[in-house]
């Protein structure tokens, strides 16, 4: 008889909320035009555009922002392509970072702080890649 394997569930308090989905780009006005071609998104422009560029792209209409795109160098993208990275929200990133490790996942780096939250990347255990991110009080 095989062993029967048992999940806890909500393991991490607060998780599973989808956050944000967002664009690593190093084409910037590229990436802006394009999707707003195509989704029509509104965008505001967050940051002074040089040291800090990232715009919050709303659908028609809307309040808040769905989505955004974070102006990358190619040397941060490491010579590989733009891409959409994945945000969820938990009550304490330190805690679900220890329990990615448990449970067969990588953390990539430590936590960090930013304005917009505490935020530390990982992969799944079969490397799918996302950020944790507790938001700001």
């Amino acid at each position: 008889m095989a062993a029967r394997r048992t999940h806890r569930r909500g393991a991490v308090r607060g998780a599973g909320r989808g956050l944000l989905e967002r664009t690593r780009h190093h084409r910037r006005r590229t990436a802006d035009r394009f999707y707003h071609a195509l989704f029509g998104y509104t965008q505001e422009q967050i940051g002074d555009g040089r040291q800090f560029d990232y715009t919050a792209w709303k659908v028609p209409g809307g309040q808040e922002p769905v989505c955004g795109r974070l102006q990358a160098s190619a040397a941060q993208l490491r010579g590989g392509p733009s891409a959409w990275g994945t945000y969820f929200a938990v009550a304490d990133v330190d805690a679900a970072a220890r329990e990615v490790s448990a449970r067969g996942g990588t953390v990539l780096g430590a936590a960090v702080d930013s304005p917009f939250g505490r935020m530390c990347p990982v992969l799944d255990p079969s490397g799918a890649a996302f950020t944790l991110c507790t938001l700001p009080a």
